[in-house]
């Protein structure tokens, strides 16, 4: 990084850069980029050049720094030097110093233009002079980062593939439909990425990010069959054919396509059928009630959040104390939140670390519960906390949309080695997380709902949320055709909680995780719940055909849509069932309570 202006190098000095040309002196900053793979490097002092030294066409990359360099005569040292630089090279400038003029796009692109290169990005994007350096990286007009990509994937280097199409500016993508077809290549990237780690690593490392990728894909462009190929791929790489199946049935039942058919008769036939329902440990009340401290972050998190409400109702407030003090938990800056249904009100003042300090060398606290894998935005003030808690036990819990945790990251920052337990949302039903482990997904807030649940309801289906992610796209656009309407319109949080207690059947499809809220807003306002069937551990689940209905593809769907418009009787069946079953085991008080169960159990002796 570069002092006063936080420059990471590698913003400037891509990954595929195996030679590199310095002009100017050598940031200190940067010793460590250039320790890590970069092949040669040539010093020269000034723009002139060490004659006999290099070569043309060699380097990936020509560094200047213009410390020493009229701002004037920067462009003509570029000029100069460009025989030198491959054609998928880049030139970088670390303007440090420079008014801010010598920044302004017109005359950069200018500058660029006449030499026949393209600039690519100015770091920091926005910054005035006085706050320190700042950077300018251009490539050849005729650079093509798809190709380059293709070129590094083709030799292995996947991760060097996926920054190059991860750093390409916007508005070099311009339309959706052309930045779905980058996003189709960084999901198969992040697939062979996967497929290139050692055996033992663990199968759904980069599960997530393609993930991202494929929502991009269906979101401009739902019919685009290699990227459920991809898809389909990964899932048979962590284990799942019966997902892959699920995929490549829903796609080829609205636009079919050969290759996808062979793909799906290469899989063996799985339906997934009925999985035993899970239980969970669930807190006894037999001893004393903990003290915990929670660790999370500043941002909304409907896990987290909703998890907190559990624990101060199941063991009040003055039991559970949280750092950073989010505002939106005691009823202040609610509309922070964003119409978000994760706000609440337990009175409390914040706690300094000073006083949280404190209390932990009082043994005033049992357990720490950790639940920021995503901000990690106090280093200093986790740190002491975390230091002055060595003998507690500590709890790791992740609320995020992502189903591999970045466990070594996180320890890393908070400074331990292990964590005694741990609990996960997007817990993946086919993947081992060891053996301290545990499912913790959503739940949803009895004190939100009405005590009397209405029957006459006027509203046959129920969909709200975001159009993106997933099938959502290829699922919405049939639903419609078939039903005759539109699901495309926003609501403030009464008219959307009215529509829910108005609405006979609701429809939940996997979002950014396959865990959503609408998986347990449904049941509780006593809709029947019609969902896609996740693919994660969810204890005391809801029962098909019992307490919910849940279908595996796009034909399913339409089958059991069809049928329980026409069979309202048992549609209301389900929907009391459902209701009920929420009632007993995913309001947040439930959720705690099964929290604490796995708590007492396994780390009993801090707890008595």
């Amino acid at each position: 990084m570069v002092p006063g202006c936080w420059l990471e190098s590698d913003e400037i000095i891509p990954g595929f850069v195996r030679r590199l040309l310095l002009i100017g002196e050598m940031p200190p900053e940067f010793d460590r980029r250039f320790s890590q793979g970069i092949e040669i490097i040539v010093g020269a002092d000034g723009p002139s050049l060490p004659a006999g030294r290099i070569k043309l066409n060699y380097f990936d990359c020509i560094l200047i720094n213009n410390r020493h360099i009229p701002g004037g005569e920067v462009f003509a040292a570029v000029s100069d030097l460009l025989p030198y630089l491959t054609q998928n090279g880049c030139i970088g400038i670390l303007a440090a110093g420079q008014p801010e003029e010598f920044f302004s796009k017109d005359r950069l692109d200018s500058h660029f233009n006449e030499l026949g290169l393209l600039r690519y990005k100015t770091l920091p994007e926005e910054q005035s002079a006085a706050q320190g350096s700042r950077a300018v990286v251009a490539f050849r007009e005729a650079y093509n980062p798809v190709a380059h990509a293709r070129e590094l994937a083709g030799k292995g280097q996947f991760s060097c593939s996926l920054e190059i199409l991860n750093q390409i500016p916007a508005e070099l993508i311009g339309d959706s439909e052309t930045l779905a077809f980058v996003a189709a290549e960084k999901q198969r990237y992040y697939l062979d990425l996967q497929k290139s780690l050692p055996p033992e690593t663990c199968r759904h490392r980069y599960f997530y990010q393609a993930r991202r990728e494929f929502a991009q894909v269906t979101d401009a462009l739902p019919h685009f069959h290699a990227a459920y190929r991809t898809q389909a791929d990964y899932w048979r790489h962590i284990g799942n054919d019966n997902m892959a199946q699920r995929l490549l049935r829903s796609i080829q039942h609205v636009k079919p396509d050969k290759e996808t058919a062979a793909q799906l008769l290469q899989i063996p036939d799985e339906k997934s059928g009925c999985a035993a329902v899970e239980s969970a440990l669930v807190w006894k009340e037999t001893q004393k009630s903990p003290r915990l401290l929670v660790i999370t972050h500043d941002h909304s998190d409907y896990g987290m959040d909703t998890l907190f409400d559990g624990l101060c109702r199941v063991l009040g407030k003055q039991n559970v104390i949280e750092f950073p003090w989010k505002p939106v938990l005691h009823g202040q800056n609610q509309p922070a939140a964003h119409n978000y249904p994760c706000t609440f009100n337990h009175p409390a003042e914040p706690m300094t670390v000073e006083e949280i300090v404190d209390e932990i060398m009082d043994d005033r606290f049992d357990v720490i519960l950790y639940a920021d894998v995503v901000q990690l935005a106090y280093p200093q003030e986790i740190r002491r906390i975390m230091d002055a808690a060595r003998l507690l036990p500590v709890a790791l819990y992740d609320p995020w949309d992502n189903s591999h945790t970045p466990v070594d990251i996180v320890l890393k920052y908070i400074g331990r080695k292990s964590f005694d337990i741990c609990f996960k949302r997007e817990m993946l039903s086919n993947v081992d997380y060891g053996p301290n482990a545990f499912p913790m997904p959503f739940s949803y807030p009895a004190e939100r709902i009405n005590n009397r649940i209405k029957k006459n309801r006027k509203v046959d289906v129920f969909w709200a949320g975001k159009r993106e992610w997933g099938l959502r796209p290829l699922y919405l656009r049939r639903i419609e055709q078939l039903l005759n309407r539109k699901f495309d319109e926003t609501y403030d949080q009464a008219q959307y909680i009215e529509l829910l207690q108005q609405s006979r059947l609701g429809l939940s499809f996997f979002g950014c995780g396959f865990d959503t809220v609408r998986y347990w807003e449904i049941p509780a306002h006593g809709g029947m719940l019609l969902a896609e069937s996740p693919p994660i551990r969810i204890p005391y689940n809801f029962i098909d055909g019992e307490s919910a209905v849940f279908f595996e593809d796009l034909p399913e769907l339409e089958e059991k849509l069809i049928y329980y418009l026409a069979q309202p009787e048992k549609a209301a069946r389900i929907a009391s069932a459902g209701h009920k079953h929420y009632l007993k085991y995913h309001t947040t008080t439930a959720r705690a309570r099964q929290l604490l169960g796995c708590l007492e159990k396994f780390l009993v002796s801090s707890i008595e």
